[in-house]
């Protein structure tokens, strides 16, 4: 079939149209969409000189100090082999950050464990200070996490019970800040406790009219939930008095 020369020209026209239209709208010089989010990226590094695999660390964003206090991030990423993270479309805002990897599988933050924070970073006293995030930007932060000591985070508060030798010994104590007080019993005998705790190892004078006076050296385990230690003391008869007990809290 033939087409007419005519029609052949219109369409070619009409292609040339479309064409210059697609072109236009193609025009480099149209504006780019305001971005609405930004991102984080950064580094998290052990301390000179310290080993540890930092790999699979958690690196959090807070949005409040409740949340940081209560170890509930809004917003949580992983790091790489070499302590490499980043965060992708983070609404702008400003955040708290701390990083954390929970070595010995606790789920709390306790001795043995890598922590971190961009704020006041010490095992003294763990303080995060805001940090600000802006649509478009990459911030770029460094985390320096320090190895938590035994007994970091740990607390004796709280009632223990244990067996030996025939008889049966509970405590119930009260520690502020390695302080340690309380009262107890052994053998339905009641007596008051008073005492020292310095990381995981606590020291306790047991009084009580009924007893000689005696002492419970020992240690706590790391979360707090079983304390390893020897009562002792001298009787009345001057023979020593030695019975290791091992007491455990619910």
């Amino acid at each position: 079939m033939l087409i007419p020369r005519s029609f052949l020209h219109r369409t070619t026209t009409l292609a040339l149209t479309l064409l210059m239209f697609a072109v236009a709208g193609c025009d480099s010089s149209d504006p780019e969409p305001t971005p609405t989010t930004g991102t984080i990226s950064g580094t998290i590094t052990l301390p000179a000189g310290a080993g540890g695999d930092i790999v699979n660390t958690r690196v959090s964003l807070f949005e409040t100090l409740d949340e940081f206090e209560a170890n509930s991030p809004t917003f949580t990423a992983s790091t790489d082999a070499s302590g490499n993270f980043t965060f992708q479309n983070i609404n702008p805002d400003s955040y708290f950050i701390a990083a954390w990897k929970d070595n010995n599988n606790t789920a709390r933050i306790d001795g043995g464990d890598f922590f971190g924070v961009i704020g006041t970073n010490q095992v003294e006293g763990f303080v995060p200070t805001r940090q600000q995030v802006v649509a478009g930007m990459n911030t770029g932060f460094n985390v320096t996490i320090l190895i938590l000591p035994p007994g970091f985070g740990v607390s004796a508060t709280g009632t223990y019970t244990g067996s030996a030798q025939g008889s049966t010994l509970t405590m119930t104590l009260t520690d502020t800040n390695g302080a340690i007080a309380g009262s107890g019993n052994i053998d339905g005998t009641a007596f008051t406790v008073a005492g020292t705790r310095t990381g995981t190892n606590m020291a306790l004078q047991i009084s009580s009219p009924q007893l000689v006076p005696l002492t419970f050296n020992g240690t706590l385990s790391n979360d707090g939930r079983t304390f390893n230690g020897t009562l002792a003391g001298t009787g009345n008869d001057g023979s020593p008095i030695s019975v290791p007990f091992t007491l455990t809290r619910p």
